[in-house]
Parts: structure tokens; sequence; C-alpha cells
């Protein structure tokens, strides 16, 4: 059986991020710091034999892709199923003002009111697994926080509520590998420089 290693990114900053608004199908770009994370990700990524990237279409994808370096290599998929949860009425709004409407909300637990379910991000999660398991040798993916932690829970196994104890900071790298047919994450939100 073939191996085939996983570079899961999540996006840089971007403005919302730092106001600690929900974008999910907002598509809003990286802001300055978003751009310098990005950056980062260059020396890590220099040098490596990459078989795959994908991306969501969401512009502060692309961009951290492209502030990456990976852009050069070889033009990412734009691939709908990595894009980030849709929020419906949550959309760019604080977790706090969300708890004034729904007390104790997870998006990971309830979905979002008037976006997508739990089930409908689940689906598009395992469509997304069945084409990583076709692929071998690296990929890399660049996605986002919500997004990321659902796919990682279903690679290995676990309920989706479970990404709600995983904490995926923006250009932080996860590893995920298919291994003798045995689906492990082998690195969790680490800092490229790490």
């Amino acid at each position: 059986m073939g191996k085939h290693t996983i570079y899961l990114i999540r996006h840089g900053q971007t403005e919302a991020n730092a106001l600690g608004q929900h974008a999910g199908r907002y598509d809003v770009p990286l802001d300055s710091t978003g751009i310098a994370q990005a950056k980062k990700l260059e020396p890590f990524f220099k040098g490596m034999e990459i078989d795959y990237i994908g991306s969501s279409p969401l512009q502060r994808c692309q961009q951290t892709c492209s502030f990456a370096g990976l852009a050069t290599k070889q033009k990412p998929d734009l691939i709908p199923d990595l894009m980030e949860w849709d929020y419906g009425e949550y959309e760019k709004k604080t977790l706090k003002e969300i708890y004034k409407q729904e007390p104790g909300w997870n998006v990971l637990l309830h979905g979002a009111r008037g976006g997508e379910s739990v089930s409908a991000v689940e689906e598009r999660a395992r469509r997304l697994i069945t084409l990583l398991s076709e692929k071998r040798g690296t990929s890399v993916l660049f996605s986002h926080g919500h997004f990321s932690r659902v796919l990682s829970m279903l690679w290995i196994a676990l309920p989706v509520n479970a990404g709600r104890f995983f904490a995926f900071f923006n250009a932080h790298i996860s590893v995920l590998r298919l291994h003798e047919g045995n689906r492990e994450i082998l690195r969790w939100n680490s800092p490229p420089g790490s």
C-alpha cells in the first residue's frame, strides 16, 4: 500500500480574525499580519517535493498559498469542499454576539443557523477524504479553522464534534498521513519554524 502525507494549513490572519468575527464564506483578504505569517511558511516548504496542492477558493487561502511560495511550484486546484463553514446568520459576528442569540453555541455541535449543518460539512469532508485517499506522495492543502478540524477528526475516525477540543491557529501546520491503510495525525497546529 502507498503512502500519502498531507500538510494541512490554515490561512493567515484576516481583519475578521483579528476582530474575533466568524468569516465563513465572507471573502476577506489577509491583513498585514496574515501576509507576514504566510511568508514564514516559505522556508518550511522550500526544497520539499510536492505532488499536489489544493486550496479553498476563498482569497485568504489562495493568498496564503502564494505568499508561502507554493503557487510558483504549481497552480493549486481550487476545491470548493475546502471552503470554511457557511455560518449563515452568524457570519461576521463574534462569539459574544452569537451567545446573546444562542447561549452555549458551538458550530461543531449545533451547525449554523441559516447556514450549513454539521452533517452538510461532514459530507464535504468525507468527499475530500475520498479524493485524498486516492493520492500518493505529498500534498499541501490550504483551508480554514473549523473545516480543517472536521476533516482531521473524520480522517482518524473521531466524531466531528471532537474538533472543538483542538485549536488550529492561523498559518499553522498540521500533518495527516495515510500509511499502509491507516490514517494518522502526525503533527497538529505547529508554527512553521518548529
